[in-house]
């Protein structure tokens, strides 16, 4: 590490791996973010159609159905989520 004084100038090289840091760990955390937002209403959905289909003895109509239905909620999420992102 160089020590800092007010004479040592300050490389442009050093600015930028400071700078990384920071957008590194927005990149993980929204790709931690994505992947709940993806996952969380699958599992949830297909649980609860599993579920309503062993109540009601339909065979796969619930589950088929909730998997549908989390599909569309996951699309919606990622949309706002990046979207939000971008601007």
């Amino acid at each position: 590490m160089i020590p800092f004084d007010e004479k040592t100038p300050i490389k442009s090289s050093e600015i930028e791996t400071k700078k990384e840091t920071p957008n590194n760990f927005k990149m993980w955390s929204l790709a931690w973010e994505l992947g709940y937002i993806i996952a969380l209403p699958i599992i949830l959905f297909a649980l609860i159609g599993r579920f309503l289909d062993k109540l009601y003895q339909t065979g796969p109509l619930f589950l088929l159905s909730g998997i549908l239905l989390a599909l569309v909620v996951t699309g919606i999420l990622v949309w706002k989520k990046v979207k939000s992102t971008i601007e």
